[in-house]
């Protein structure tokens, strides 16, 4: 529990990235314990107030009303103020979290990217996102608040009465210790609960993701099938943890109402015999509710822990130190480079029960070579591929730039020279012109001669020239080779030294790829051109081919 609440403490932390943020997130602590005390001070000025009225004491009954006065306009302002600082940290916080994540996400290995389901991940990281949340409410109204109310209430009751003080210390300490109980047995019926529900999260996220392939391919039927046998285990799991929490919380409402209730008899069945100890009746009976409500936020936040122990155990397993730069290994800078070196390469692509083996035994990639990837499909063309642009790494054998090993080359190198175009188009639902130019500033001759060559000219004249319009969703609203080619677009706008390109010409007719291919030779001669095409027209415009067999390559004369 105290490792969870550690690591929640620690995502907060994290997410208040600048001064200002900490400043209000240390402040919010401060008024917080204010209100604490102020909780106690109430009805304490309330007791006394009582006291004196019961003997007729008029100046120290003017005296505890203007205390009363005062202390409830300053418990209302504190909590204003808390209130003030928990909505505009509570906002903050989970989007600055979602950030985090997010950058950490793609820091991570194209192997990472391949063996976990991102979706999944995203739904995991909006849970933490909403306990961070559930966390300041039970820090700003609770934690802080309760902590400082409990050590003003037990110096009271000891002074007042340590048979008292005695009793209320050893009755939270055991309602402490069976939270903690409660806590431990939750822990055992939350893992499987929590585990079919991802399980069902992660199909239904997929499901969604592809709901287009669905309706095209009259899916329904089958996914609806499969969403039910999932949801129908989720479902038993989670009536059996409501049934615990049920208890749970019955436990809690009884426990905290019998512990008061007993000194509160005895106190006024001694008031009743010898007419003393009114204010101590008055006192409990006024905190009483204070005590009960702070039992409910305690328990309540050990229930939120529980549930969404295990999403941050996968955060941290996953995602460990946040705060590190992932890629401080490659510290080498290369400001110009002469050429690229496979030798005696060797790489395993394990998924499920299935192998995949690439080996390369030597191949060379000079700087200003136009070089074609052919091979039949399957047989390493794209693995290679990510082998060049680090999205995987070789498990034995180098790959070298300019004799500099390509694990301590710096990330600068491939984010400056390397332009990757792949296969898979991942358009977003922005407008056109965003969608190609992702943020860069372009000036429009250099934008109207990349359109024209990528064959989009066409697409923007039906749209009457009008590049705002979105493309929806994917873009959907985009034909297939549409796709592809603002996906050619966008990258060589970015007019980096390496263009990969990989089937970037796939769903294309011949004529249109014929003049895509000119277009690229042609503009980016100078270039470092590696590409895959099963198109003839792709080998009358380089100087090398690589050929690959079963996994491996080697290069052919052309």
């Amino acid at each position: 529990m105290l490792k969870v609440i550690r690591v929640v403490h620690k995502l907060i932390w994290l997410a208040t990235d600048s001064i200002k943020l900490k400043i209000h997130f240390i402040l919010n602590y401060a008024f917080g314990a204010v209100q604490g005390a102020l909780m106690f001070f109430t009805p304490f000025a309330l007791s006394e107030m009582v006291k004196s009225i019961s003997q007729a004491d008029n100046q120290k009954i003017l005296y505890w009303f203007w205390m009363l006065v005062a202390m409830t306009v300053g418990l209302a302002l504190s909590k204003f103020i808390v209130r003030f600082f928990f909505e505009y940290l509570s906002r903050i916080i989970p989007i600055k979290l979602k950030e985090k994540y997010y950058e950490k996400i793609y820091q991570q290995t194209y192997t990472w990217h391949t063996n976990n389901s991102v979706g999944y991940f995203l739904s995991i990281i909006n849970d933490v996102s909403r306990i961070m949340r559930t966390w300041l409410w039970a820090m700003n109204f609770s934690y802080i608040p309760s902590l400082v109310f409990s050590i003003v209430f037990f110096i009271y009751t000891y002074i007042k009465s340590p048979y008292l003080f005695l009793y209320l210390f050893v009755g939270m300490a055991v309602f402490v210790i069976l939270t903690r109980v409660f806590y431990t047995k939750r822990i055992y019926y939350t893992n499987e609960t929590v585990q079919s529900d991802n399980n069902f999260n992660k199909i239904y996220t997929d499901f969604t993701y592809n709901v287009r392939s669905v309706k095209k391919m009259n899916l329904i039927h089958f996914v609806m099938n499969t969403l039910h046998n999932f949801s129908a285990v989720s479902f038993s799991n989670n009536r059996r943890l409501m049934r615990y929490n049920a208890k749970q919380w019955g436990f809690t409402e009884l426990f905290l109402s019998g512990l008061f209730l007993i000194p509160t008899g005895f106190f006024i069945y001694q008031y009743l015999m010898t007419g003393q100890n009114i204010d101590l009746v008055i006192m409990i009976i006024a905190i009483q509710g204070n005590i009960q409500n702070i039992g409910r936020e305690f328990m309540h936040l050990m229930t939120e822990l529980a549930d969404n122990k295990t999403h941050i155990d996968i955060l941290e397993k996953h995602l460990e130190d946040l705060q590190g730069n992932a890629n401080s290994k490659h510290t080498k800078h290369i400001k110009k480079w002469n050429k690229i070196v496979f030798d005696n390469m060797f790489f395993q692509f394990k998924m499920d029960n299935t192998k995949f083996k690439s080996c390369i035994q030597h191949i060379e990639i000079k700087r200003g070579d136009h070089i074609a990837i052919v091979g039949a499909s399957g047989t390493g063309k794209s693995t290679f591929l990510n082998l060049l642009t680090r999205q995987l790494e070789p498990l034995s054998g180098s790959i070298k730039i300019d004799n500099i090993d390509y694990k301590d080359v710096a990330d600068d190198f491939f984010n400056k020279n390397l332009t990757y175009i792949s296969q898979d188009v991942e358009l977003f639902n922005l407008s056109l012109y965003e969608n190609i130019t992702l943020g860069h500033k372009v000036k429009k001759q250099e934008l109207d001669r990349i359109l024209s060559g990528c064959c989009l000219t066409d697409l923007i004249a039906k749209n009457n020239n009008n590049m705002n319009l979105y493309i929806g969703e994917k873009g959907i609203k985009v034909s297939g080779g549409e796709r592809q080619r603002i996906n050619l677009a966008r990258g060589l706008i970015l007019n980096r030294e390496i263009l990969v390109l990989d089937e970037i010409t796939a769903n294309l007719d011949p004529k249109t790829t014929k003049k895509i291919w000119e277009f690229i030779f042609k503009e980016y001669k100078d270039k470092t051109i590696i590409a895959i095409s099963h198109t003839p027209e792709l080998l009358n415009h380089v100087n090398k081919v690589i050929e690959f067999n079963n996994g491996c390559g080697i290069i052919k004369t052309k």
